[in-house]
């Protein structure tokens, strides 16, 4: 969140933007999603809950990738 208010000088408003955005959609997906499923696997096992948890964990993986490319590619621009 830093990089919106003190962005290195070769990352434009709108990359900073999206780093943001991506780590929002990462963490709110966890937050809203993944722990009230972990929480009900903690209950109990249930295989329905574990595909549940597995295919809606693509969103954050997609998230956090997506992110590491772009804060990577504002790296290799320096």
């Amino acid at each position: 969140l830093v990089l919106l208010v003190d962005r290195p000088e070769t990352m434009s408003a709108a990359s900073a933007w999206a780093a943001a955005a991506l780590l929002a959609v990462a963490l709110l997906s966890t937050a809203f999603v993944q722990v009230p499923l972990h929480t009900r696997l903690a209950q109990g096992h249930d295989d329905r809950v574990v595909r549940s948890l597995i295919s809606t964990n693509w969103v954050r993986t997609a998230a956090w990738t997506a992110r590491a490319l772009l804060l990577a590619a504002v790296l290799v621009s320096t």
